[in-house]
């Protein structure tokens, strides 16, 4: 009893503190209360929808902030690109740690200013279905893409763009996959960490 009474307190304090680093995360990407709060609810939501880790959701939305801050987007085109991002990794098929590592290399390109050969081809490999939408909202093919990164020319903003031209066709896409069962376990574990 008393190990698994010490077993609960760590998990339960490991969810705080993992909450506190997303609301410390959110704070960061936003100027005021208001936004803060907007952007907590939903990233939580875009989360849940595109069943994603809450933890990485938010880091994404941080780091797309920070890329396209002096470029004026707003919150809400903002929060648009992450779900795009989000279910294009979901459409492309890749495990969940593929995913979150090909996030990881693409909001570190974008937090340099450009998205280059590493990061794309990380983005190539783990998720081809966000290379793709990346390509056809440039309006260009994949080769011509690569090319661009190679030399340091695909911009925050360019990205921005491009997943908004190509978001309702995602969404189509996205509303096709069925769930698989540790989908079901990354909502929860996004719902047990909010409510804690």
């Amino acid at each position: 009893g008393a190990l698994s009474l010490t077993a609960l307190t760590s998990q339960l304090v490991k969810y705080a503190d993992e909450f506190t680093n997303i609301n410390n995360t959110i704070r960061l990407a936003t100027n005021g209360t208001q936004e803060f709060a907007i952007a907590q609810k939903e990233l939580f939501r875009i989360a849940q929808e595109t069943k994603t880790s809450f933890s990485t959701t938010t880091e994404l939305y941080r780091k797309f902030s920070v890329a396209t801050d002096s470029l004026g987007v707003s919150q809400e085109r903002l929060l648009k690109v992450i779900s795009s991002i989000n279910k294009a990794g979901i459409i492309g098929g890749g495990d969940k740690s593929s995913i979150e590592a090909a996030l990881t290399q693409l909001g570190q390109g974008l937090m340099e200013g450009t998205l280059r050969g590493d990061e794309l081809n990380s983005v190539l490999g783990q998720t081809p279905r966000l290379a793709n939408a990346i390509a056809d909202g440039m309006g260009i093919a994949q080769d011509k893409l690569r090319a661009m990164a190679m030399e340091g020319k695909i911009t925050a903003e360019q990205i921005v763009i491009a997943l908004e031209k190509q978001g309702i066709v995602l969404d189509r896409e996205y509303a096709v996959m069925a769930s698989k069962v540790s989908d079901a376990m990354t909502t929860v574990n996004n719902s047990i960490l909010v409510a804690i």
